[in-house]
């Protein structure tokens, strides 16, 4: 897995051990209500072992051309793994993670190391007609991570 996804929250940005606290000054909140109305509060981040996904689409067979492409720890396709790769980092992006409203994820997420490697996996998604995304660092705020249609989907991260 690339340093940025291992390291970046499942339901947001930036590192999961770092944690920004803003002082807010004495009244804020009620000056903020008084001049737009009742403000929603922050919801807690929804459970990410009570996320349900659909199954990985792969065949065996096809995870096992992954794997010989881009090694055995190049083939990821567990749940935090495909959950980090189904949506990106935009307003909306981050509320529907928050509250875990994935409508759809990769079905799997291959980590190339190479450039032969990326080849042949465009090679064998080509052969396979599995749709491909390039993750980069997933804060696309236009959708162009999500999964679309019924196609296998695969992420390069």
């Amino acid at each position: 897995m690339s340093s940025y996804s291992r390291q970046m929250k499942w339901w947001g940005g930036g590192s999961p051990e770092r944690r920004c606290d803003i002082k807010v000054p004495r009244g804020f909140w009620a000056h903020l209500e008084k001049s737009l109305g009742p403000l929603p509060r922050a919801e807690p981040v929804a459970d990410l072992k009570r996320i349900v996904l659909p199954a990985s689409r792969l065949p065996p067979t096809d995870l096992a051309a992954l794997r010989h492409i881009v090694g055995e720890d190049g083939v990821l396709t567990s749940l935090e793994t495909r959950i980090r790769h189904a949506l990106g980092k935009s307003y909306i992006d981050l509320l529907r993670l928050r509250k875990g409203r994935i409508p759809a994820a990769p079905d799997a997420v291959v980590f190339p190391t190479d450039e032969n490697q990326i080849l042949a996996v465009f090679k064998l998604a080509g052969e396979k007609d599995w749709a491909l995304i390039p993750f980069g660092g997933g804060t696309t705020v236009v959708g162009g991570v999500e999964t679309q249609g019924n196609r296998v989907t695969i992420t390069l991260d």
